[in-house]
């Protein structure tokens, strides 16, 4: 019988799982490529804030687990002040594309009309108009707008407002994400 264990803490590893629609959707094409470990992982504790802590991607397995729909995936963590303990349960941001510029709005500027997705839009002579959106994902609270608006966009956020109302606008900014390294529109709630 062994009388210890070695493990290794710095560099740590961490081995998490990957759902096949984001493996399908982002990273085959980076594997394809030998691109994985340009792929960002940050890493965060579960008494942490976000996820402070970088990491690269180090090993993609070789097949999805069909029960499970995952693979399985592991990064290296530098851990040269020994903050990490092997053991411990972590959460993992895996940046599965190349970082670009985007607009978030709060999620409860946006409705919803059958399948498609619209905001209310503050014209120059102080309209509500009409913008079909497309969304993405929710970052730091807010939600991504893919496609349908520019920066500089007044979104009316809270209201009772139609299409095309004269409205009084009282400019409010939009819930702040942690980290705004990208651009917002501005916000405004419609008093008619």
């Amino acid at each position: 019988a062994p009388l210890t264990t070695i493990l290794s803490v710095d560099p740590l590893y961490v081995e998490f799982n990957i759902d096949e629609a984001t493996y399908l959707a982002s990273l085959s094409a980076a594997r394809r490529d030998g691109g994985t470990a340009r792929l960002p992982v940050s890493v965060g504790l579960m008494n942490d804030d976000g996820h402070p802590y970088a990491a690269t991607l180090a090993f993609l397995g070789n097949g999805i687990d069909k029960s499970a729909g995952i693979i399985q995936a592991r990064a290296i963590v530098p851990n040269p002040r020994g903050n990490l303990t092997p053991g411990l349960f972590a959460r993992v941001r895996l940046a599965s594309g190349e970082a670009r510029q985007t607009l978030l709005i709060a999620d409860e500027a946006i409705g919803s009309d059958q399948d498609k997705s619209f905001v209310l839009v503050l014209s120059k002579d102080n309209k509500a108009e009409y913008r079909e959106i497309t969304t993405g994902p929710i970052v730091d609270g807010l939600r991504v707008v893919r496609s349908g608006l520019a920066a500089g966009d007044v979104v009316i956020v809270k209201g009772l407002v139609r299409p095309g109302m004269q409205v009084s606008p009282r400019r409010v900014p939009m819930q702040a994400p942690a980290a705004p390294a990208v651009p917002q529109p501005a916000g405004a709630e419609a008093r008619r």
